[in-house]
């Protein structure tokens, strides 16, 4: 998993040959509510990001909510009754709750394990509404399924036609899927700058940005520099959050069980 790959690498020699994901929100979300972890928020040198993946929530083509205040005034009207699917506490479900403090809402959210399940629950009328990053969403299914929020401060290329939470209420309730690479930290300085140089040049090749046109993928060139500063704006952003509610801590430790065969 992500939490054993991030231990390796914090352990790894800072020589330049060993790099990994450190993406967003999953590396700040393992040291909250994880122990005995061999990496802490200071441990990578990060290298850059590839992608910026706002969350979203999303409904049904035909859904009868035609936008975010739709969802939003039948959920203050009906408190706790109007379902939103999320993948886990770990990640856009933790969008919600901080959407839901900022709204004064109450969504009753049902977690099934995964963005796939999630959209399926979705499209086949089990629960009215979804949360996933909105290149997920529109990637997989773009005209079954319809955005209506995203959760970015302003809108991002590849969802130009979807306002943000911003927009639509006045709250200021962001939240990315970073896709990032780090290495392990102390990597001498001339050898950090010419893989971040290579990164950089990386997301520029024609080739690469034909491949992420075709899957459907957004590229969102972030530097190293960055993509640290953003780390560490979110990790203490969610360390907030975690702490304002400590039945969160349980939620997010919780796995879907599997079912027996």
């Amino acid at each position: 998993g992500g939490a054993k790959m991030l231990n390796f690498l914090a352990r790894a020699k800072p020589d330049g040959y060993t790099i990994g994901s450190t993406n967003l929100p999953n590396f700040p979300v393992n040291l909250i509510i994880r122990k005995k972890l061999h990496f802490t928020i200071d441990s990578f040198d990060q290298i850059g990001a590839v992608a910026i993946d706002p969350t979203s929530i999303y409904v049904r083509a035909d859904s009868k909510y035609k936008n975010f205040n739709d969802l939003v005034t039948d959920a203050k009207n009906n408190p706790g009754k109007v379902t939103i699917g999320i993948a886990s506490y770990r990640n856009h479900g933790l969008t919600v709750l901080r959407a839901e403090q900022a709204l004064g809402v109450d969504f009753n959210l049902v977690v099934f394990g995964g963005g796939g399940p999630t959209r399926k629950a979705v499209l086949g009328g089990h629960v009215p509404a979804g949360t996933q990053s909105a290149g997920g969403v529109m990637r997989f299914h773009p005209k079954k399924l319809r955005v209506l929020v995203q959760f970015a401060p302003k809108r991002v290329a590849h969802a130009l036609d979807v306002p943000t939470i911003k927009e639509l209420t006045g709250a200021k309730v962001y939240h990315n899927v970073v896709r990032m690479a780090g290495a392990p930290k102390g990597l001498p300085k001339k050898t950090l700058a010419k893989i971040r140089n290579a990164w950089k040049a990386a997301m520029k090749d024609p080739t690469w940005l034909k491949t992420a046109k075709k899957l459907g993928m957004p590229v969102n060139y972030i530097s190293g520099e960055e993509a640290d500063k953003m780390t560490k704006v979110m990790y203490k952003e969610l360390k907030d959050l975690f702490n304002s509610d400590p039945a969160l801590m349980k939620l997010a430790k919780k796995k879907k069980k599997k079912k027996k065969k």
